[in-house]
């Protein structure tokens, strides 16, 4: 049942089981997995029925440091969350990220590859894509006639899956459990400002939501499950021991802290020699209905060898807002946000016939996309950003219009990530001269190939790509962490976060499958506490 607080009269009071904050692509995947085990889920959602994009009022933020553009142009408020606007991409955690890095003085996580490893398949297939391989086995596999180099020192090929646009909003695939399963209760435009505290036990008895309109929502549960994205689940978090006079989390020092993100700049040009053979050995490949992505990534001895973080490249290609290329994009990112077709765009892509006969024909013969002739081809590079203390989030004295106060993000990028930019860029220029590829395409280096032998200074053009963590991190105790490795808070009994802010490290993957593969063993783990209860 989805329902809309603006329809409701007076004070509405709900109960149930378990009540999850957040109805973007881990609150509603939790919810559909503890209602496939029979328990009775109230989903609070702070956004309508359709995922409002950039400048919400209630994405505002006061930003201290660097520009951190991932607090207004990475969140979505409204049903499906930021999956209407979510890039597809599917990747693993490597296990080398969850296990300690002293080179980088990294603690291991307190779980496991194996822990999660389970989850896998089950997302794959939600999401319709292949059951491939994710490392250099792909390419193998394949027999393709112009490979990339299968084994090297510096650089290791990674193959992630994209998922199809169709299947990205979980609002869409997973509607029809939330239309007529009794067991769930999705309130929309409901955003909670407010929590009530059991003082005997020190569990939470109450969330409360209101609206624009001033209505509330009492929700009265035996578990709450924070599932909001990471800035506003932290927000959520530190209010809550605002409230207790800092009471809840007293003696933990990681609250707010450790917040970091990858960070993403153009690293090269692409000058192309041999453009069919380039295209070959770069352009994503098509599995079926699965489209996989070639990553050059940084070796784990490499990173050891410079003490440096994580860091990936791929090549992308730059083309203007009315190009052919871009106009079939916009067209399946509608459908993507909306399920329907957009008539406007639907004419506008069936005037682009020459290059989406080129693209089926590339499709057909090579199992490739295909990148136009006139399309400026660049190396895309994703370092990781580590977890730096000073980097964090607060509250300020401000108010947003509900009432609830205003966060702030002290946000920058560091030294290390200075000397992992500064590794990749000289590792992935021997890869390319070592293995031929300067047959295929010249490497122009942005930055000039002279940079290559001194100190590389991060460029301005570097920045976030919407991928926050770290401020209510994953840990063994109460002091160095917000959650255990159930995602439990320390401070709360019955209290779960299930972001990404719970991440201790990103390593080099997209951090969306790891949140859905660890969100779906927290359902198991609340049901199994609750069938105990």
């Amino acid at each position: 049942m989805i329902r809309d607080l603006a329809q409701a009269e007076g004070i509405a009071k709900v109960t149930a089981k378990a009540c999850i904050i957040g109805g973007g692509i881990a609150g509603l995947l939790l919810a559909s997995r503890l209602v496939e085990h029979g328990v009775a889920v109230v989903v609070l959602e702070s956004g309508g029925e359709h995922p409002t994009e950039a400048n919400h009022p209630l994405n505002a933020v006061k930003q201290i440091g660097e520009p951190y553009r991932g607090a207004i142009a990475g969140r979505c408020r409204g049903f499906g969350g930021n999956s209407a606007i979510w890039g597809g991409q599917l990747v693993p955690l490597d296990p080398a990220t969850m296990a300690a890095r002293p080179h980088v003085d990294l603690k291991k996580w307190p779980l496991g590859p194996r822990d999660i490893q389970s989850y896998l398949s089950q997302i794959e297939r939600l999401f319709g894509v292949d059951g491939g391989a994710y490392d250099a086995t792909f390419f193998a596999a394949r027999g393709d006639r112009d490979p990339l180099p299968l084994a090297d020192s510096d650089i290791e090929l990674k193959a992630s899956k994209v998922a199809n646009f169709k299947k990205r909003n979980l609002a869409s695939v997973l509607r029809e459990v939330f239309l007529h399963n009794s067991s769930i209760e999705v309130w929309l435009n409901a955003t909670v400002t407010e929590f009530e505290v059991e003082s005997e036990t020190g569990r939470l008895r109450y969330a409360f939501a209101t609206n624009r309109e001033g209505k509330r929502l009492q929700v009265r549960a035996d578990c709450f499950v924070v599932a909001c994205g990471a800035i506003e689940s932290t927000r959520l978090l530190l209010a809550l021991d605002l409230a207790s006079n800092s009471h809840a989390f007293a003696g933990c020092s990681a609250l707010g802290r450790y917040f970091h993100d990858h960070l993403s700049l153009q690293m090269a040009e692409l000058i192309p020699k041999d453009r069919r053979r380039l295209n070959r050995a770069f352009a994503p490949h098509f599995v079926r209905n699965t489209m996989r992505s070639t990553r050059l990534e940084l070796s784990h001895r490499a990173q050891t060898e410079d003490n440096v973080a994580s860091a990936y490249g791929h090549v992308a290609m730059e083309t203007e807002d009315s190009s052919s290329f871009n106009v079939l994009r916009d067209f399946l990112r509608n459908r993507q946000k909306t399920a329907t077709v957009d008539f406007q765009l639907l004419l506008a892509l069936s005037r682009q016939v020459p290059y989406l006969t080129l693209l089926a024909y590339w499709r057909f013969i090579y199992g490739q996309l295909y990148y136009p002739s006139d399309a400026p081809l660049r190396l895309h590079v994703v370092i990781e950003q580590l977890p730096h203390f000073e980097n964090q989030i607060t509250l300020t004295d401000e108010r947003d219009l509900l009432g609830a106060c205003v966060p702030a993000i002290n946000w920058r990028p560091r030294e290390t990530e200075q000397r992992t930019l500064a590794s990749y860029m000289k590792r992935v220029d021997g890869f390319w001269r070592r293995n031929s590829l300067d047959r295929l395409a010249c490497l122009s280096w942005i930055a000039g190939q002279h940079d290559l032998e001194e100190t590389i200074q991060l460029p301005r053009t570097m920045g976030d790509i919407f991928h926050p963590a770290g401020t209510t991190r994953m840990g063994l105790n109460a002091r160095d962490a917000v959650v255990d490795c159930n995602m439990r808070t320390f401070a709360v009994a019955n209290l779960w976060v299930a972001s990404t802010s719970v991440f201790p490290t990103l390593g080099s993957a997209n951090p969306t499958l790891t949140l859905m593969m660890l969100t779906l063993r927290l359902g198991d783990h609340l049901t199994q506490i609750m069938s105990v209860r």
